[in-house]
């Protein structure tokens, strides 16, 4: 499947490279970036590949997937945002909006504005009904990402890192809050 490349005025949303190896093994070796991702385990270089090669195949198997992201100003890895499965195999196998970046990324919209874009991308051209979103819940940060593109909290979930906040957004919303 050919990955869409997605764009903003400051933003790259596109298929992964090679090249990106070495700057998502610094984000995975990363305790504070990695402190809300999954269980907040760091890995080594060795991981990265791995994580590559997964994200790739998502997009193979499900047509929608995480775009390595990058500000068009400033071109390389500043981190990731698209689409999981939740509960992969499960009934309730609903898309997730997943995304993390570089430390040096955090506070400057980039979250918001990657995550806009690929939720346009996905409610139109994929046509998704809705989308979750899982947060450890002391991830204030992300939770206000989720508030400004009109998700609503639902509540609690079990996932990969035990219990989570859940967020919903349907495409009726997102379309009629004016982001999409």
């Amino acid at each position: 499947m050919a990955i869409p490349t997605l764009t903003t005025d400051r933003l790259i949303l596109r298929p992964w490279r090679d090249s990106d190896l070495d700057a998502l093994a610094a984000y995975e070796a990363d305790r504070v970036a990695m402190q809300y991702i999954g269980d907040g385990s760091v890995y080594g270089p060795e991981h990265a590949a791995a994580t590559m090669a997964g994200y790739r195949a998502e997009w193979e198997r499900c047509g929608h997937g995480r775009w390595a992201v990058e500000l068009s100003a400033s071109p390389g890895l500043a981190g990731s945002c698209g689409f999981v499965r939740w509960h992969q195999g499960q009934p309730d196998e609903r898309p997730e909006l997943a995304y993390g970046y570089r430390r040096e990324h955090w506070g400057n919209g980039i979250a918001t504005e990657a995550a806009r874009v690929a939720l346009e991308w996905a409610f139109g051209s994929l046509s998704f009904d809705e989308v979750v979103a899982l947060t450890h819940p002391e991830n204030a940060a992300s939770q206000r990402v989720l508030a400004k593109l009109g998700f609503v909290a639902a509540g609690t979930a079990e996932g990969r890192a035990g219990t989570m906040s859940f967020f919903t957004l349907s495409r009726a919303c997102f379309e009629e809050s004016g982001l999409g």
